[in-house]
């Protein structure tokens, strides 16, 4: 992303969104200066990717970032969704928070329509709540309607729920673009909010969740599945009128109907089309995780290779004594003597990369592991004395989260090995070779 600025000035990171045709381009032209900002005059939209446009004022330096509507002319809302989820999650990665967002929706339209509202759905499913006090909620082209019939439609966006009513109870605010004094007003008043994340970003990063177990991932989902019911429901209408023309050989009512089936067939493929790349970006997800797990494998061999070099290079005592290193103990002695509490510790520092529902599965393992331990701490012998069992319940604990979760997993909690099933369990006799009784 291009961006130009006064050296040693504080940035301000704003996004502008809402669908296509709100006048977004518009808004960022006038404010920022910036002649190169294409605008749309005709019913297709001209933004078809996010990008940035820089310009300093008010002793800041500002980015207004452009972005597609969730009813684009030539994108689907799923590529559309991708993107926007892609650039929230590389920003928050690189600790660039937004400042604020300025969503805006065209006055002159008569109705909320059907698009209008997905792309409003998916905006809460994006935000989430909290982000909200940091949302300016914009109206547009007042100059192509009658002022009281404006006035009329931005009451009723003021206070229907389901349009901006729930948005302005969290904290949104309500302001008109009128022009590059109307548009540096509504910029100024964001660039000192507090930066807070999006629900999206926290999901994404945060929990680790892939794009489909997002809450707008799952928006998207329910209304593909909506929309694949409604057609195939209307595809079966259609092929049962077809069949009765036919009975009739009204030739021209067949042929309206045949029309009718290839565009309903058109229509289903085309949201199945879009669940396919919901689940292609799980994939892709997976094999990044995979890449990286790759990644971390090579590091530790190399970081165990280099202290056995050396010490063939030097042939001496010295150079083969070094302070002994958990990981590396943990790849090179077979598993059998990892400490239970530093595995924990290990895994207790690593699981917040997880989803909630493997987090709580490896608490559960930790907690099921630490009252065998009590369990089996203390044995007596014949002769009445204590003994301890020796038994490595580390290595027992990552057995058992090895057979529930996969290789990458281990990874991100911390042991990117694979965990051999030949470790050895408990003790069944003492040292004088008589049974261990377990006390309770």
């Amino acid at each position: 992303m291009h961006q130009q600025g006064v050296r040693d000035a504080p940035w301000a990171i704003i996004a502008v969104m809402g669908v296509t045709g709100a006048g977004k381009s518009t808004f960022i032209k006038s404010a920022s200066g910036d002649d190169s900002v294409p605008i749309g005059h005709s019913l297709r939209s001209c933004t078809s990717e996010l990008k940035g446009y820089s310009f300093h004022f008010g002793g800041w330096n500002i980015n207004l970032i452009d972005s597609p509507g969730f009813n684009d002319t030539f994108r689907s809302e799923s590529e559309v969704l991708q993107d926007i989820a892609e650039w929230l999650k590389d920003s928050y990665q690189n600790r660039q928070k937004l400042s604020g967002v300025v969503y805006m929706h065209p006055i002159k339209n008569e109705r909320m329509e059907g698009s209008a509202m997905r792309n409003l759905k998916m905006f809460r499913e994006l935000c989430g709540d909290e982000p909200l006090k940091n949302v300016i909620l914009v109206t547009s082209f007042w100059d192509q309607v009658q002022q009281a019939t404006a006035r009329m439609r931005e009451e009723e966006l003021r206070t229907t729920p389901e349009f901006w009513g729930r948005m302005i109870g969290r904290g949104s605010r309500i302001n008109r673009f009128e022009g590059r004094e109307s548009a540096l007003h509504i910029i100024m008043s964001l660039v000192n909010r507090n930066p807070l994340p999006f629900l999206i970003q926290h999901e994404m990063v945060e929990e680790r969740k892939e794009l489909v177990q997002t809450a707008a991932g799952i928006a998207v989902n329910e209304e593909l599945a909506r929309l694949e019911a409604k057609h195939t429901k209307d595809l079966e209408d259609i092929k049962r009128e077809h069949q009765e023309a036919l009975a009739t050989r009204d030739k021209e009512l067949q042929e309206e109907l045949l029309f009718q089936r290839h565009k309903l067939e058109e229509d289903i493929e085309k949201v199945q089309r879009q669940q396919r790349m919901l689940r292609e970006q799980r994939r892709q997800d997976q094999r990044r995780m995979q890449q990286d797990l790759d990644q971390r494998f090579w590091k530790l061999e190399s970081q165990l290779e280099l202290p056995r070099q050396g010490a063939q290079v030097l042939g001496t005592k010295k150079a083969t004594v070094s302070k002994p290193n958990p990981i590396s103990r943990f790849i090179s002695q077979g598993f059998s003597e990892l400490d239970f509490d530093w595995v924990v510790s290990v895994l207790r520092a690593n699981e917040s990369k997880l989803l909630p529902d493997d987090r709580l599965m490896v608490e559960l393992k930790i907690q099921e592991l630490q009252n065998q331990k009590h369990k089996h701490k203390v044995a007596k012998d014949k002769d009445g004395r204590n003994r301890l069992q020796k038994r490595s319940f580390g290595s027992t604990l990552l057995q058992s989260l090895r057979l529930i979760f996969p290789t990458a997993t281990m990874a991100l909690l911390g042991f990117p090995v694979t965990v051999p099933g030949n470790i050895p369990g408990p003790p069944t006799q003492n040292a004088d070779g008589d049974p261990l009784v377990e006390l309770m």
